[in-house]
């Protein structure tokens, strides 16, 4: 490998890092008209059965990391109005959350692996409204 093709390669991933940036901002826009809709029609702005059924096709058809869970679980949480669970503060917990697996949206946790949800200390209300959805 040649400095130039190092530097190739940096440039190929600067293009990469400037086109994710365009799709979190081009998801944020969706995401706004997806929960400007909702309030609209009185609807709340977390829905289970929907995060269910995104997960489930996202868990099939990548099989991303749990750091990539992770990033996808902030980015929605990130993008989402008032109302909507904050994971990454534990709104699912019974403690502080600590761990990598406790920051992670538990809908898409229990999704991409039950024994790695089982770990998780949840609150009894949101532990049945998951556990509904199986």
């Amino acid at each position: 490998m040649t400095s130039d093709d190092l530097t190739l390669l940096r440039q190929d991933l600067s293009k990469l890092n400037k086109e994710l940036l365009t799709l979190f901002n081009l998801r944020t826009l969706k995401v706004a008209e997806i929960q400007n809709l909702k309030l609209t029609q009185g609807l709340s702005l977390w829905s289970p059965e929907q995060e269910y059924h995104l997960f489930k096709d996202l868990v099939t058809s990548s099989k991303p990391s749990l750091s990539q869970c992770l990033l996808i679980s902030l980015t929605i949480e990130g993008q989402s109005l008032e109302g909507y669970p904050r994971w990454s503060q534990g709104a699912h917990l019974e403690h502080e959350p600590s761990t990598l697996l406790e920051f992670i949206n538990p809908i898409l946790l229990f999704v991409k692996s039950k024994s790695e949800y089982q770990k998780l200390k949840l609150k009894t209300e949101i532990k049945k409204q998951i556990e509904r959805l199986n």
